[in-house]
């Protein structure tokens, strides 16, 4: 089913994904902007915050948590991402063990409000920079670093894996 913008979002629209252990988590394929709404916005964006690189304007709907946990597919709403975590398979991490396709956690009065996934890590002396990509609500996908988040999202908190080590592999 595809939907329109204008068009009420029906009780079809809900249903769920499983994680790896078998957990069922609810997502939503809510209402979403235009592509052309989405580019103007991201536009403003750019020029308000600098530092983001666009890199996608989908008017399909999903979310930070979608496009990580459901491939682009749905939304999932915040309140479910330490489920997804620990039924994933993740495991919190420090900021200095930090990887490409790793993920950052962002919280707000103790709250998480965001997600976004690490494609880049530099070290520069003591400092670790950390790009992830990342969709803030409706608004499209962009490459930024961590900290670089509205104000609304808060701060890169929290730090997950999924990578696994196993005993055959030598370094």
């Amino acid at each position: 089913m595809v939907l329109l913008p204008g068009h009420p979002q029906h009780a079809d629209d809900k249903f769920t994904i499983r994680t790896r252990s078998g957990k069922n988590i609810p997502c939503e394929n809510t209402l979403s902007s235009s592509p052309q709404i989405m580019q103007i916005h991201a536009q403003l964006l750019m020029r308000e915050r600098g530092g983001l690189v666009l890199r996608s304007v989908d008017g399909y709907p999903y979310n930070c948590v979608g496009m990580i946990f459901a491939s682009r597919r749905s939304w999932i709403e915040i309140d479910h991402i330490y489920e997804l975590l620990e039924s994933d398979g993740f495991v919190n991490i420090q900021r200095n063990d930090v990887m490409p396709g790793d993920v950052v956690l962002y919280l707000k009065d103790g709250q998480p409000t965001h997600v976004a996934l690490v494609v880049a890590v530099q070290t520069l002396g003591r400092e670790r920079s950390i790009q992830v990509i990342s969709k803030w609500g409706k608004d499209p996908e962009f490459i930024h670093f961590a900290e670089n988040v509205p104000e609304s999202l808060g701060m890169p908190v929290q730090f997950y894996t999924d990578r696994k080590i196993h005993e055959h592999v030598s370094i």
